[in-house]
């Protein structure tokens, strides 16, 4: 994978974390030239306003002939946070459009800036600057309901999480190179097809590892006996056995069975097995039914804060088990929505 690939799909993520940086959703694995930004003109044939991503199809007569645009925009989980909604583009709509061009999908923009028919230029990938001079750009505040957020209540790990800076890597968008991969690991990644085999193009969710390296809210909650850790992306939901059972003889699943432990009263040990996920990370690298994680999540309550560490181990897969850590932050009042994801037809 080059480093055009690598540099969408990172992107991706950033801006659903609210970083200056334009990209797409769960199309970022397709290789944008990110190098150049081309400007077309045309007019609103569709509107897929659904997660994983926005997508716009807008014909243009660029040579005397119809040519069907499609335009990638980032997901509605960030359009929706930034003030973004479905009305503002109509079909029948005549816009301008500006964005960085596939090198791999015929007809295919990462969009960044859209003018519409009233003058007002908006922005489908984030913050990207403005584009036409003589526009009125929209600009969204990110904000959370002070009603909502003056009820919020510290509650040790028991809260609304929002993703916060790495402190090592993004391991789930990572090429091959930065693992210490097996022979066998290798030779299946070389096969991978971005296009036919990425299980979220296919609202599929993403089970574990992967699924814990998303930029959207979690939230911890009590189950009983149990916790449950709710992720927005994809709806996906986790529950860690808090009973001292093992789940022998159950059946693998995707998110597989997780054990989990009191450290002390700040830190939550959790190991998981049993996983039946094809998948190590999202961009091909594979993993086998032997695969096991031990995640830690701490809580520092003054900071308002989640330390987070994980240690994947898998023989056919790696040569040595493979760690990394994140943070996750409190914004009072944040909430876990409803992700909803849908397949373009």
């Amino acid at each position: 994978m080059n480093a055009f690939v690598r540099s969408a799909v990172l992107l991706c993520l950033l801006i659903s974390m609210g970083s200056p940086i334009v990209a797409t959703a769960h199309h970022s694995v397709t290789n944008y030239d990110m190098t150049n930004l081309k400007e077309y003109e045309g007019t609103v044939a569709k509107v897929f306003w659904s997660n994983p991503h926005v997508t716009l199809h807008v014909i243009t007569t660029e040579t005397g002939k119809p040519v069907t645009w499609t335009l990638d925009g980032a997901s509605v989980s960030s359009q929706s946070r930034r003030g973004l909604t479905a009305d503002m583009i109509k079909v029948g709509d005549k816009v301008r459009f500006a964005g960085n061009v596939s090198m791999a999908r015929t007809s295919t923009i990462l969009v960044q800036n859209i003018l519409l028919p009233n003058g007002k230029e908006i922005r489908l990938n984030g913050p990207a600057p403005q584009h036409w001079p003589q526009s009125t750009l929209v600009t969204f505040k990110e904000g959370i309901d002070p009603a909502v957020a003056a009820k919020a209540k510290a509650d040790g790990l028991f809260r609304v999480w929002t993703w916060g800076a790495l402190e090592k890597g993004w391991w789930f968008f990572s090429d091959a190179d930065k693992f210490p991969l097996t022979k066998e690991a290798l030779a299946k990644f070389a096969k991978w097809d971005k296009d036919k085999d990425n299980p979220q193009l296919k609202c599929i969710a993403p089970g574990m590892p992967n699924t814990m390296g998303n930029p959207y809210p979690i939230e911890f909650v009590r189950a009983g006996k149990n916790i449950e850790l709710h992720i927005e992306e994809f709806d996906n939901k986790r529950t860690i056995h808090m009973d001292g059972g093992t789940g022998a003889g159950g059946a693998p699943s995707a998110l597989g069975y997780s054990v989990g432990r009191w450290e002390d009263k700040n830190t939550l040990v959790v190991t998981t097995s049993r996983i039946n996920w094809p998948w190590f990370n999202r961009v091909g690298i594979s993993q086998s039914a032997a695969v096991t994680t031990l995640e830690k999540f701490t809580v520092d309550d003054a900071q308002g804060k989640l330390f987070y560490e994980l240690t994947v181990t898998d023989p056919w897969a790696l040569k040595e088990p493979y760690h990394w850590k994140a943070l996750w932050v409190w914004k009072p009042g944040e909430q876990v929505g409803e992700y909803g994801c849908k397949v373009e037809r």
